[in-house]
């Protein structure tokens, strides 16, 4: 049996971030950190999509935002 598989929706917002992160980190430790950066975050990206309620829901029930989970 195929594990089921959430798509995973990113934001302009979030895209943002994540280009600044790179280029960040390519500027502090080199393209192989910020390739790593890049690798590690499209790991969990695919578990998060595998296991969407991996993670505590705790600063979600805080925020009265029930779908957030860290």
């Amino acid at each position: 049996m195929t594990p089921r598989t959430t798509r995973l929706v990113v934001r302009a917002a979030a895209r943002a971030d994540v280009e600044a992160a790179a280029d960040w980190y390519v500027d502090e430790g080199g393209e192989a950190l910020a390739q790593r950066f890049l690798d590690d975050l499209q790991t969990t990206s695919e578990r998060i999509a595998r296991q969407p309620g991996v993670g505590s829901p705790r600063w979600g029930e805080m925020l009265d935002l029930p779908s957030l989970r860290v």
